[in-house]
């Protein structure tokens, strides 16, 4: 898990202070629950509740190391589960979108196209393979 956070702390390093190894470890257990548990919804006090700090602090400690929101780390790697699972399966959309922890479908498709440029039925057919 600490060799996926590396980059994001080095390039933390470049932006300001340094990032202590309790912080790390910090937004490394969250994101270690958070990988865990893909297929649920997950808020940000889950995340911040299980770090012992508050939202705001875990979720400036959050940008400080991954450099982005926990909110657009969290959407970012559902939409990546979603991809994988729009290329390799022929599950309806909807049930893609329950299966990475989206019960909002409209919200669902809204947020896939945020990340990706097009809707998941677009994304589909330009990236299936046959």
């Amino acid at each position: 898990m600490l060799h996926l956070l590396s980059r994001f702390v080095k390039s933390a390093r470049e932006r300001s202070e340094p990032v202590s190894y309790r912080h790390i470890n910090k937004i490394t257990k969250a994101i270690g629950y958070f990988n865990e548990n893909i297929s649920k919804p997950i808020e940000i006090k889950e995340l911040s509740d299980m770090s012992y700090c508050s939202n705001d602090y875990f979720s400036k400690i959050f940008v400080k190391i991954m450099g982005t929101t926990p909110v657009d780390y969290i959407n970012l790697k559902k939409v990546e589960s979603a991809q994988l699972q729009l290329i390799t399966s022929d599950d309806p959309i909807e049930k893609i979108s329950l299966q990475v922890g989206i019960d909002n479908f409209p919200y669902f498709i809204r947020m896939f196209k945020k990340y990706t440029h097009n809707t998941p039925g677009e994304y589909r057919k330009l990236h299936k393979v046959i």
